[in-house]
């Protein structure tokens, strides 16, 4: 499966290693300022994507390629950049400095992420530290360290037949509802947990240990 790394312009923990992410992703995506966290861990982007207001010009390489888009639109740059992410194929998306260090911005990219047009992206965000996968129905395999907390996050009225394996706590076949804590900081006792449902949307975050 095809994989990229999206690089949007929030903040970022300075001990995430993005040299490493870019190096473990097929093509690396900039989202207009988002260049600048790449441009300090010396990646060059596949392509810089957006209206480029916010991307610094002496940071733009020639060799990189650009899609410009006028800054009055009705997209976000990060929709552009996943609706790219579509049209190259690619299904497994890791997003660097999407929770932003604001409310608002966090909860826009994840619901963002839920949208139709994007049901063929397995989209996972990430800072140091901790993850934020975007599941959908059928199984799962998600890997961390023993003891590294896990925990379930219902986004659908219902999540039906929710069961998860190589956690302290498993759970088979359950319903988690909408605000439920239930799945909450759970932790891994396996290298690798299995989580699956049937019908909904749910959130695993793993935060490290």
């Amino acid at each position: 499966m095809k994989s990229g790394l999206v690089v949007v312009n929030g903040e970022v923990s300075p001990n995430l290693e993005i040299a490493g992410l870019a190096n473990t992703h097929a093509i690396v995506i900039a989202v207009d300022g988002g260049l600048r966290h790449l441009h300090a861990a010396n990646v060059t982007p596949t392509v810089l994507i957006g209206d480029l207001d916010s991307a610094d010009p002496d940071q733009i390489s020639d060799t990189v390629e650009r899609i410009q888009f006028p800054a009055e639109k009705d997209q976000t740059d990060l929709e552009l950049a996943l609706d790219y992410a579509v049209e190259q194929q690619i299904t497994n998306v890791t997003l660097v400095a999407a929770f932003g260090g604001r409310w608002d911005q966090t909860l826009a990219n994840v619901f963002l992420a839920l949208q139709p047009q994007y049901a063929s992206l397995n989209v996972t965000l990430i800072d140091a530290g901790q993850r934020l996968h975007i599941l959908k129905a059928g199984t799962t395999k998600l890997t961390s360290n023993i003891g590294d907390v896990i925990s379930l996050i219902p986004i659908s009225a219902e999540v039906t037949n929710v069961s998860i394996q190589g956690v302290k706590w498993p759970l088979e076949t359950v319903t988690l509802t909408l605000g439920s804590t239930w799945s909450i900081s759970n932790e891994f006792v396996k290298n690798t947990v299995s989580v699956s449902f049937e019908e909904g949307r749910l959130l695993a975050v793993i935060v490290e240990s």
